[in-house]
């Protein structure tokens, strides 16, 4: 068990020295609490991230973007596309009308409650009459709901909690651009809540998109149906589309973010470990030590013990039949870790605090066996 009581000699000198060393437990302490706290609160937004976006999206929905595209703020489609998703099979329909919202997307910038001086991006939809049938998922819970052909819009509660001016009444205001507050709405916790919606007519015409869209979202007669909706499509010569359950895009863009946010929170962390553990290092100057005299830090001599002697007489013998005339033992609770052949430390201290003069010793025992 000769390990363990080396651990616990280790440990206890440690402990010991603290009073010493002060300033750099602190530094180490505070360095790695640091590294800690930034870790989790990234692993935290990348949890909250997963948790919004893995709750949203139906697979009895489809979601219909331009081909080679994977997100609506980048994705383009015309009217005339729109009207041929829209008569594909496998479309639910309230009598006559496909249940499928062809929608805009945009983003405009509002000051932030936490921090009014500054602004952040929050995305704004337009929508087409038929989009709460489409998304029956959400519901009004302040207000009413807007009017289409006019500036008013409807804001998704989450939205209204991070934003200034977002209250039923408000008058939002981007550029020269001004909308009217309506109502509030939830979406049972899905990315929705965090949008204001608006006529897609209006927000055409606002940002000269005549006739253009981001996607259509299609609610299905059932999830099986989605099969049959992609091959038509997929075979139609007159669109060029991609198509994916709503719950699989959303899980994809979950993937993509949270693997940057993970790759950005743990190079960060890494390097404030790296930062940690130099600084501690850098503070250890001016520590007395009585084990250690290198990195900067001072020694302090102490009288040999019977133990210390044992050893030296034990080993000083062997080194010697090796032609070693200078070497340093480095003894932790009574055993050897190390021996120093090549650099043995705290000779300017010995020699100082104990009246020595290790060097001219070193010589005249070199020149002794030089034969000069």
């Amino acid at each position: 068990m000769a390990w363990l009581r080396q651990t616990i000699a280790v440990l206890l000198i440690n402990l010991q020295t603290i009073p010493s060393r002060l300033g750099s437990s602190a530094v180490a302490i505070i360095g790695i609490a640091g590294v800690v706290i930034v870790f989790i609160s990234v692993l935290s937004i990348s949890s909250g991230f997963s948790a919004a976006m893995n709750g949203t999206g139906s697979p009895e929905r489809a979601l219909i973007l331009r081909k080679g595209v994977d997100t609506e703020m980048t994705s383009g489609l015309e009217g005339s596309e729109v009207r041929i998703i829209k008569e594909a099979p496998g479309i639910r329909h309230d009598g006559d009308t496909p249940l499928a919202s062809a929608e805009l997307s945009v983003v405009i910038d509002l000051p932030k409650k936490s921090k009014p001086d500054w602004t952040a991006n929050v995305p704004m939809r337009g929508i087409q009459p038929v989009t709460l049938k489409v998304r029956n998922e959400v519901s009004l819970i302040e207000g009413r709901m807007l009017k289409f052909s006019t500036d008013e819009v409807i804001v998704g509660k989450g939205a209204k909690a991070q934003f200034v001016g977002l209250n039923v009444g408000d008058s939002v205001v981007s550029g020269k651009n001004h909308w009217t507050v309506v109502g509030v709405f939830e979406a049972d916790g899905g990315v929705a809540e965090s949008e204001i919606w608006c006529d897609v007519q209006n927000l055409q015409s606002v940002y000269r998109r005549t006739n253009a869209f981001s996607a259509v979202l299609a609610r299905l007669d059932s999830a099986a149906d989605f099969n049959r909706l992609n091959e038509w499509l997929m075979k139609n010569p007159q669109v060029q589309v991609g198509v994916q359950r709503e719950n699989e895009y959303f899980a994809s863009q979950t993937k993509t973010m949270t693997t940057i946010v993970n790759t950005l929170g743990i190079g960060i962390a890494s390097l404030m470990a790296i930062g940690a553990v130099f600084g501690a290092i850098l503070t250890s100057v001016g520590c007395y030590k009585g084990f250690y005299a290198g990195g900067g830090a001072k020694g302090v001599g102490r009288p040999l013990n019977e133990r210390d002697r044992w050893l030296a007489g034990q080993i000083g013998p062997k080194l010697a039949a090796k032609g070693m005339i200078f070497v340093g033992l480095d003894v932790i609770g009574g055993y050897v870790t190390e021996i120093n052949v090549t650099s043995p430390t705290g000779i300017r201290e010995l020699d100082k605090q104990f009246s020595l003069n290790i060097g001219d010793l070193l010589m005249a025992a070199i020149a002794k066996r030089l034969g000069r």
